[in-house]
């Protein structure tokens, strides 16, 4: 067995550099996923409010007509 069988078996670590741009390209996933599927906050300010149509119309016509 030679030196160089040592070295590949020997556990290496990825550079830290390799590990933070993992672990920022997961917060960015996780956030967009957070943006696209969560539920929207501004919900109430695009929605506009539902009255119930009124039950009874009154129409007024004028007799003599308008001129």
């Amino acid at each position: 067995m030679t030196d160089d069988d040592d070295d590949e078996k020997k556990f290496r670590m990825m550079p830290l550099g390799d590990i933070l741009m993992l672990v920022l390209m997961a917060v960015c996933m996780v956030g967009l996923a957070w943006f696209i599927f969560a539920p929207s906050t501004y919900k109430m300010v695009f929605e506009k409010e539902k009255s119930p149509p009124p039950a009874e119309v009154t129409v007024a016509v004028p007799e003599n007509g308008a001129k």
